[in-house]
């Protein structure tokens, strides 16, 4: 979990370590990532809203956290992937790597987030 957070800051810190501020870089980013974005709020305040529902019915599926991880386990970790997964982005987009290729990213990434949500709904978690 610490080489998590510290990786999220490492990547932060790259992004305003040149001379475009953060905000510049983030304007950036293909539209899209804030969707992805947003889907990941969803999910986490699904994921914490489960883990707190009084039937204890409900366990985290993914591997990564165990079966009831704490509110801060899932902020941070979820912090330090999109702080990754926003920073390949837009390094894709710096480097002048292909449109179809960024896409692919980006909506394979919106669809995997998508399907997390939805799936939360589908067996009852609300936020």
């Amino acid at each position: 979990m610490k080489k998590m957070i510290l990786m999220a800051v490492l990547l932060l810190t790259t992004l305003s370590a040149e001379a475009e501020t953060i905000t510049e870089r983030l304007k950036k980013l293909p539209p899209e990532m804030w969707v992805y974005q947003a889907l990941t709020v969803v999910d986490v305040a699904q994921t914490m809203s489960a883990l707190d529902d009084p039937c204890k019915c409900y366990y985290e599926q993914n591997s990564l956290y165990g079966k009831n991880p704490s509110d801060f386990q899932i902020v941070a970790t979820t912090l330090a992937f999109n702080a990754a997964h926003a920073y390949l982005v837009l390094r894709m987009v710096e480097t002048g790597q292909p449109e179809w290729l960024i896409k692919t990213v980006t909506y394979g990434s919106i669809a995997v987030r998508a399907g997390v949500v939805y799936h939360n709904f589908s067996i009852g978690i609300r936020f």
